[in-house]
């Protein structure tokens, strides 16, 4: 191959578009090819072809070289560098398409894989194949970055302890700090020792891919080097990254000069605008992975130096699901963001509840919303919620529910409310009385039999503290351990026994053995679970266990 004339396909053209998801990369990899070698014959492929098509136009590409399909390009040319433009669930299978079709070398866009695993598979077949393989982290190639490395290996700081990175504008690690962790590790020559990192995870996907909302990562370095990461948040400073010496501060952005503080002054290093910007960047990393396969050295971008970016994501991200520091070389091999999306599905998914709740102090709230959220986990997830404040129960407020919930401590019980329960509870239908319901209808002699345990206005009492939870024998195979820890929060003591009931938990409290959760053994349709009343408490796992286990008692039963 004439280094000259390479023939290069961009797989994904893309589109330009509004929002993080519309930036069209393969443009740019178009615009960097094209400018580094005038002469590159570009193929391109895209499965929308208006998008192919306005690719050939802004490229002056022939027809016969715009592709629909991997099938289409590969049936007529095989290129020498393929460019990976696509979003990240495509990387893994394009790159091995590409080496089973005998191309040279591989430019593919970050993240590289979408778990430990896939990115293991891709070096493992380009090594095999002996193709080259550059990860898309150009930014290594900036004059900024190599002078901030020279400031780093000259000591210009002192003994650099800290370099802090800041990514703002919600975005997430895959998506952009894998850059920031590339550069550090370009700073630091080499990846970390261990990574320690919190995050807040809702469940969002981004390219399809699992991502965190934001995130605060904390990497320790050979040599006693430290990096820190700060993703999502907005960045109080215009400056994305701070170097922090002994004896100095460098404030490094890419929009202005390098500042210096030390002792001796403010110092400023202008920016070198050669070949700082997006397709400058680009085509250094195109150059050398050109002459890398003509017997070249290894590029500054090739898969040995970069692949540890994508992997300190999920290094990142196992730290935060496990609460656990990840040292390097990581062992685990699956996405971590996967496993919290993809939890284990309930086998009660087919049951519908009622929540019959009230604010429980809470002004401008209906129920306690972890105590909906966990409910929703663990049976169908559209719970109806009523209002118990304000909306009496009926009849028809319990037609098509299998299981009904009841969390609140009204006085009074409406007609309509006495009417419902009695239908429902009497044919044997099942009743969960979870906390303060069993403080409702004081006055209600067949509620409080149906409650079993209840709570004795002016004699029972609700000290806040934390216990330990207890499963008695009853508890077998409802529960999985024998003894579990709960935090802070109410524990119903001193109750009345209104009908006979068979424990499940306990707790003792003050020397006193406290029942948590009973089988009414009168109405052996109706169990009572007493965990707390706090939104933190119903969100522990261990609660979703305990209601998991009463709720499939509850099952066998219909």
């Amino acid at each position: 191959m004439n280094e000259r004339y390479p023939t290069v396909a961009i797989l994904g053209c893309g589109k330009a578009a509004e929002g993080k998801e519309g930036w069209a990369i393969g443009r740019v990899h178009g615009e960097a090819w094209v400018d580094r070698f005038p002469a590159v014959r570009l193929h391109a492929v895209d499965i929308i072809p208006e998008n192919l098509a306005a690719f050939g136009d802004r490229f002056g590409i022939s027809q016969e070289c715009l592709h629909g399909s991997e099938d289409s390009l590969y049936e007529s040319v095989t290129p020498d560098v393929i460019s990976i433009c696509t979003w990240p669930d495509l990387h893994a299978p394009m790159l091995c398409r590409g080496i089973a079709e005998g191309v040279r070398g591989v430019v593919c866009e970050k993240p590289m894989g979408l778990s430990p695993r896939e990115v293991a598979e891709m070096i493992k077949r380009s090594e095999e194949a002996g193709v080259k393989v550059s990860v898309a982290h150009q930014r290594r190639h900036n004059p900024l970055v190599q002078e901030v490395k020279r400031l780093i290996s000259e000591k210009r700081l002192g003994e650099i302890v800290t370099i802090e990175c800041r990514v703002s504008d919600n975005w997430d690690m895959l998506s952009w700090t894998s850059y920031w962790f590339d550069l550090v590790n370009c700073f630091f020559d080499g990846p970390p020792l261990s990574l320690l990192a919190g995050m807040d995870h809702v469940g969002e996907r981004r390219y399809r891919q699992a991502v965190e909302s934001q995130s605060v990562v904390f990497a320790e370095y050979p040599g006693g080097h430290q990096g820190i990461f700060i993703t999502g948040p907005d960045n109080p400073s215009s400056c994305p990254i701070f170097v922090r010496g002994d004896r100095g501060v460098a404030f490094v952005s890419e929009s202005s000069p390098i500042r210096i503080l030390t002792d001796e002054g403010l110092e400023e290093i202008p920016l070198d605008e050669k070949g700082s910007g997006a397709v400058g960047q680009y085509g250094q990393l195109f150059a050398e992975l050109v002459q890398s396969l003509e017997g070249g050295p290894v590029s500054l971008c090739d898969v040995s130096n970069t692949a540890d970016a994508t992997l300190m994501c999920y290094a990142a991200h196992e730290a935060a699901r496990t609460g656990r520091m990840v040292t390097w070389p990581i062992e685990f091999e699956y996405a971590p963001l996967e496993v919290l999306q993809n939890p284990p599905k309930s086998p009660y998914r087919h049951l519908r509840a009622c929540l019959y709740a009230d604010g429980h102090e809470n002004e401008g709230r209906i129920v306690l919303q972890g105590a909906v959220d966990v409910l929703a986990d663990l049976v169908h997830p559209e719970v109806k919620v009523i209002d118990a404040r304000s909306n009496p129960l009926t009849r028809s407020d319990l037609e098509d529910i299998d299981v009904l919930c009841l969390f609140h401590y009204e006085k009074e019980a409406a007609p309509e409310t006495r009417e419902a329960l009695r239908d429902w509870i009497e044919v044997g239908k099942p009743v969960l009385m979870l906390h303060s319901s069993i403080g409702a209808y004081p006055d209600w002699d067949d509620f409080q039999r149906w409650c079993g345990l209840v709570w004795e206005w002016g004699v029972s009492d609700h000290p806040y503290q934390s216990t330990n939870l207890q499963m008695t024998e009853a508890g077998h195979g409802l529960f999985s351990f024998e003894e579990a820890w709960v935090p802070e929060d109410e524990i119903y003591t001193r109750l009345k026994k209104v009908s006979d009931v068979e424990p499940l938990l306990t707790s003792l409290v003050d020397g006193e053995s406290v029942t948590r959760s009973w089988i009414n053994k009168d109405f052996p349709n109706i169990v009572g679970f007493d965990p707390g009343h706090t939104d933190a408490i119903w969100r522990l796992p261990l609660v979703e266990e305990c209601l998991g286990g009463l709720i499939a008692y509850l099952d066998k039963r219909m």
